[in-house]
């Protein structure tokens, strides 16, 4: 597929240069084994799907409003998850905590932040793409709860990345090639990011995790309304379950002896 393509070589080449400059401001972290990684560096993934996007719509390979919306989920879910990479509070986890900020302190957390803007953009988006309330609460779901799930995955090396391919290949069984030339030009940068966070030597950060989880979002919204359902349903059963435990754990449970280190 073209966008597939641009996406892929866009961010193989802009990648490195993300690399280079996150390492040497606050987006730089330190993860659980100690080692200090560029993260934030999601980034280039966002911006290598939407110039492969805008590249591959240019071409005619790549419906425009499907091009938009995808654009929209990108940048709103990018920006608002770059806000809590760069000034994140790092002792407040899960909407529990952020919850707890609001009513106890009248605070908004930087993670509220992104709860509350990122249920603004996936249901503008929803909005946009059509159907009646009950396609529009759906829709909006899938997009808000898929980026929750995929960041709460960001924990190790691949782990966000893999489960962003490992739901679309499960989507396009059931939804065919529409799935798959929705979520082509986020596949295509995944591709190409997924030996430097495989190896360790970045880390996505909420600026990629996010529209990664809002992406795939937007791709199942091409399924029929049954499969739509089922699918809101098994992202909002492993986010609950990594609220009440981690995701984390419940991977290291079913691979025990496996260890990996995002942050």
């Amino acid at each position: 597929m073209t966008a597939a393509a641009f996406s892929l070589v866009i961010t193989a080449l802009i990648l490195p240069t993300f690399i280079r400059l996150t390492s040497h401001v606050r987006l730089a972290r330190v993860n659980f084994t100690g080692r200090t990684l560029p993260s934030g560096t999601g980034l280039a993934v966002v911006m290598g799907a939407g110039t492969g996007t805008l590249l591959a719509t240019l071409a005619g390979d790549y419906c425009p409003d499907l091009a938009l919306a995808l654009l929209v989920v990108l940048a709103g879910f990018g920006l608002v998850g770059l806000v809590d990479d760069v000034a994140g509070e790092v002792g407040i986890k899960g909407w529990k905590g952020h919850l707890r900020s609001l009513l106890e302190e009248a605070r908004l957390t930087t993670g509220g932040l992104k709860v509350l803007f990122g249920v603004v953009v996936a249901l503008t988006v929803a909005v946009f793409v059509g159907g009646n309330r009950l396609d529009v609460g759906i829709n909006a779901g899938l997009m808000a709860v898929g980026a929750a799930t995929l960041n709460q995955l960001d924990t190790k090396p691949a782990r966000a990345v893999a489960g962003f391919l490992a739901f679309t290949a499960l989507a396009a069984l059931a939804g065919g090639t529409a799935v798959l030339r929705a979520a082509a030009p986020v596949v295509g940068a995944v591709l190409a990011y997924l030996p430097y966070d495989a190896g360790a030597r970045a880390m996505l950060g909420d600026s990629g995790s996010n529209p990664l989880g809002a992406a795939l979002g937007l791709a199942l919204v091409r399924l029929p309304l049954p499969v739509r359902v089922a699918a809101l349903a098994i992202l909002v059963v492993l986010h609950v379950a990594g609220e009440v435990t981690s995701l984390d754990r419940l991977l290291a449970a079913g691979a025990p002896g496996r260890e990996g280190g995002q942050g």
